[in-house]
């Protein structure tokens, strides 16, 4: 089964990166660098998860969840913030807004791998 990942990333590198993690365990990962390009794709395929930097230019990724939760189609996607101003606030924020999950930056690749593993029950 393939397991399909949207990535929402502004930094083409750090979305590269993520990418790179998801695909070398056998994911399908696209990466967007918008909130708005993520809700494009969002309405046009079919995601199993989605792993979303909370610092986007524009709309951000506390804006992006609410409009996720609120989306018929997608309200119930696996989502799992995370961002490199990390803090017990920002975190309780993230979880609160909606968010199944929170890491921090720079991701570490075995707890991404699992939370993504524990979240899609595998």
């Amino acid at each position: 089964m393939t397991i399909r990942v949207l990535v929402v990333e502004d930094e083409i590198d750090g979305g590269d990166v993520v990418a790179g993690i998801l695909e070398h365990h056998n994911f399908v990962a696209d990466v967007v660098m918008t909130a708005e390009e993520a809700l494009q794709r969002l309405d046009a395929s079919d995601y199993n998860a989605a792993v979303i930097d909370l610092a986007l230019p524009g709309m951000s990724g506390f804006d992006l969840i609410q409009r996720i939760r609120n989306h018929n189609r997608c309200s119930m996607l696996p989502c799992i913030a995370y961002t490199a101003y990390h803090s017990s606030k920002v975190r309780y924020e993230a979880k609160e807004s909606g968010f199944d999950a929170y890491l921090e930056k720079p991701l570490d690749r075995k707890l991404l791998i699992s939370t993504l593993k524990e979240l899609l029950d595998q």
